[in-house]
């Protein structure tokens, strides 16, 4: 908070003149008519500037916007072998697929589902697996406006 040094009003630190009294802070003094007149008339210029400059903005956005392509995304995902293994027929099989629709492959992960741990006895002999679980994630991408 600041206080007016002509009228004592109390006012915002952001406050450059005074409500009450029009004293200006920023050339220490109360300004005349005219002089208040001119300020209002540079800062209705300058809006009305920005105003302009943010239409040519919101125009040469909105061009760029037109020329940009459109994309559209598909996620497909294929999970492990009950071995841990990855399918990668199936992998092949949907990439193949995809290609031929006029997808490319954009991304590819992996999640992991889980442990998968079998195990058999038969008298003293005993057999078993551990695996990991998987599932893959293909993200396809195309594009459906240049």
């Amino acid at each position: 908070m600041k206080t007016c040094p002509k009228c004592r009003e109390i006012l915002g630190n952001d406050a450059e003149i005074c409500f009450n009294c029009q004293y200006d802070f920023n050339y220490k003094r109360v300004l005349s008519p005219e002089e208040l007149s001119e300020k209002r008339n540079k800062e209705t210029q300058r809006t009305q500037e920005f105003l302009e400059f943010q239409e040519i903005l919101d125009k040469q956005k909105e061009e760029q916007i037109k020329k940009n392509p459109y994309y559209e995304y598909e996620i497909v995902t294929v999970d492990d072998l009950a071995n841990g293994r990855v399918d990668d027929i199936k992998l092949a099989n949907i990439i193949k697929e995809y290609a031929r629709k006029g997808w490319r492959l954009h991304t590819v992960f992996t999640n992991e589902l889980g442990k998968n741990a079998t195990s058999a006895t038969l008298g003293n002999i005993g057999t078993g697996s551990n695996s990991t679980i998987d599932q893959t994630v293909l993200i396809f991408e195309r594009c459906i406006r240049a």
